[in-house]
């Protein structure tokens, strides 16, 4: 048998801007593409709880910090190329940049309370009557830390149309760099980090087969 009092302030701000340019030239289209993203996350609980299937009931108090900031910013570019009235060539890149900072951590009081509080009325009383100030947060293992990301891609592709099959045959490179940072271990090991590269070749066939198909 336990009484419980839990509170979670929450608090969650998010934006995002975007913006898009294209031109038409003599030889092709070009077409720009940037966005920037931002997500904060802060949760600040406290939890009180008394445990009374003991001899001596018991108060457990925990106060839980939850924090993350997300940003990220990307851009594009391509240009279209006509090779035909039905075929087309595109060429581009890609650039992205993802940034998450994480704090995790938490602090409890726990303590014995006299056995007259087996006589709890839950309808008067509250585990809050018990709380005492915590001490300042510390992060958990790995809860204090940052994680970068950086992907640069490359891509080519060649589509068209011929009769009712419209196709498209292509390449990507992509490129990511990885670090993660984890401020809760020595400063010799806080930092891991990790690139690789890919090419991703790729092709895709649509039949239009009618209303009636």
């Amino acid at each position: 048998l336990t009484d419980n009092a839990n509170v979670n302030n929450i608090e969650q701000d998010s934006y995002s801007i975007l913006g898009k340019l294209s031109h038409q030239w003599s030889l092709g289209k070009t077409s720009i593409k940037a966005a920037y993203a931002s997500f904060d996350d802060f949760q600040d609980e406290t939890e009180y709880e008394i445990d009374f299937d003991r001899a001596t009931p018991r108060f457990t108090g925990d106060a839980i910090l939850f924090d993350v900031e997300d940003t990220e910013l990307s851009a594009g570019i391509d240009h279209e190329f006509a090779l035909s009235d039905d075929i087309n060539f595109v060429v581009g890149g890609f650039y992205q940049d993802k940034d998450r900072r994480t704090l995790a951590g938490e602090d409890r009081n726990r303590f014995n309370l006299n056995t007259s509080v087996h006589n709890w009325n839950q309808f008067v009383a509250n585990p809050t009557d018990f709380a005492t100030p915590f001490d300042p947060i510390v992060p958990n293992p790995g809860g204090d830390n940052r994680l970068e990301e950086e992907r640069i891609d490359g891509f080519a592709l060649v589509e068209g149309k011929t009769g009712a099959l419209r196709w498209e045959i292509g390449v990507r490179y992509e490129t990511t760099s990885v670090t993660i940072d984890d401020f809760t271990v020595a400063a010799a090991d806080q930092r891991q980090t990790n690139d690789y590269e890919e090419w991703l070749p790729s092709a895709s066939v649509k039949v239009d087969v009618g209303s009636n198909g």
